[in-house]
């Protein structure tokens, strides 16, 4: 039954007037949520999922290439072995005899008068990798079975000979040598004597005539200190002076004159 205008009650006319489409707009909706939402009404977060229960987290295992022993080593080795002879890709015997060989030649000792040594870990593991690279290429590129390429890389072309061959062994340095600013110094003292005159620092002191003049040397523990003013003929307390009045010329062999004539008549005096 329609309704006239004026049969209209107030109240709905009120509700007409005053009604605005605005409160049934669309709300946005995230559409990552309403799947999440969907998915815990099918699925309650208690119930283990069939998915989920059938494909498993691969599994890890940290490896310290610094404290590697054979054990680990061949642990992991068998482990590969066993996984690919499990999925049909090599017989199982073949797998475990290129491990024998690879084990043998990386753990190979050698004694300290030859200069060599066997392969680090990180060195054994690159030479994994490429026994591998030879392995797959043979596989990929000219379709062999594993078997048979393994027979290939590792008997009749012996690589893991090559691969793992000795490395040289540099010899240690004495435990008299630390490693110190600017180089490898001795700890040991020199027991030799200079020729003449004792030590002094080279490249310190004054110059006359175009002579290098030492200011002190050293005799055994004893510093000896020489005199400027005698060294440049000016001292007038010979007899007095405290520092001693040698010459103190240095020679081409690395040691001072330390005799008694002055550094003016070094080039005079016969030596």
């Amino acid at each position: 039954e329609l309704l006239v205008e004026a049969q209209i009650p107030p109240e709905l006319r009120h509700e007409f007037l005053h009604f605005t489409p605005a409160e049934f707009a669309p709300v946005a909706v995230d559409l990552e949520d309403l799947n999440k939402f969907i998915d815990e009404l099918v699925f309650p977060p208690d119930m283990p999922r069939l998915d989920l229960l059938a494909v498993d987290d691969v599994p890890q295992r940290d490896l310290s290439l610094q404290h590697m022993s054979r054990t680990v080593m061949q642990e992991i080795l068998d482990l590969h072995a066993t996984a690919i002879a499990l999925v049909g890709g090599a017989h199982f015997h073949t797998l475990r005899e290129m491990n024998r060989r690879f084990l043998a030649k990386a753990c190979e000792r050698y004694g300290s008068d030859t200069g060599l040594r066997c392969p680090n870990h990180a060195e054994a593991m690159q030479a994994d990798q490429k026994l591998w690279q030879s392995i797959s290429s043979l596989i990929n590129d000219e379709g062999w079975c594993m078997d048979d390429a393994i027979h290939e890389v590792v008997v009749v072309r012996n690589e893991i000979a090559t691969l793992l061959m000795p490395r040289p062994n540099p010899p240690k340095l004495p435990a008299s040598w630390v490693l110190r600013k600017g180089g490898l110094k001795g700890l040991g003292k020199g027991k030799g004597k200079g020729a003449k005159g004792g030590k002094s620092a080279k490249g310190s002191g004054v110059q006359v005539n175009g002579l290098q003049i030492a200011t002190f040397y050293k005799k055994g523990q004893e510093k000896h200190l020489l005199c400027n003013d005698f060294s440049k003929g000016k001292c007038t307390r010979p007899n007095y002076c405290k520092f001693e009045h040698k010459c103190g010329v240095w020679l081409p062999d690395g040691s001072i004159c330390l005799q008694d004539h002055t550094p003016l008549q070094h080039k005079k005096t016969a030596h």
